[in-house]
């Protein structure tokens, strides 16, 4: 219970990040989830196809991050 319990306080931090749209952070976490999914997934507690795919979404959603363009500067109408 206290391993599915740590996933899904990993999955919240990695989202918040994602939300945050830290590049770097987001990474970070990524890597902890997927590792906290493949460790669940060794010892039985979730399935290995489970694992896959909550894996392979979460990169889904770090690579749509990070394609997403960087914010765009306002110019000043004034000087235009």
């Amino acid at each position: 219970r206290s391993v599915k319990a740590a996933i899904l306080t990993q999955r919240r931090v990695f989202l918040a990040a994602l939300d945050a749209k830290d590049k770097e952070k987001a990474a970070m976490e990524c890597r902890k989830y997927v590792s906290a999914l493949d460790k669940a997934a060794k010892k039985g507690i979730i399935k290995k196809n489970n694992a896959d795919r909550k894996k392979g979404r979460a990169v889904k959603h770090l690579a749509v991050l990070r394609k997403a363009p960087a914010p765009a500067v306002a110019k000043d109408s004034a000087s235009a």
